[in-house]
């Protein structure tokens, strides 16, 4: 588990809007974000500051050090 870059505020939606956020580098769809001590799965990427999840978070304060848990796969390239 790593911190994300940014902060995330909770807005009661499955779209999650962030700040400062990197998203599009740091997360895959797949992987567990958690804001606000509530783990959600990433289900689309639009960009750095704005991402989909499968269940709506709920409305509480800005998170300044949301988490991510990388579950997603990863792509292996042997030679």
């Amino acid at each position: 588990m790593f911190t994300l870059t940014g902060s995330i505020d909770p807005t009661a939606s499955t779209t999650v809007t962030g700040s400062g956020t990197a998203f599009l580098t740091e997360l895959s769809i797949g992987d567990e974000i958690v804001v606000s001590s509530e783990t959600r799965i990433v289900t689309a990427i639009t960009s750095d500051t704005s991402l989909t999840v499968s269940i709506a978070t709920t409305n509480t304060s800005n998170d300044a050090s949301p988490d991510c848990n990388p579950v997603a796969p990863v792509d292996v390239i042997l030679s």
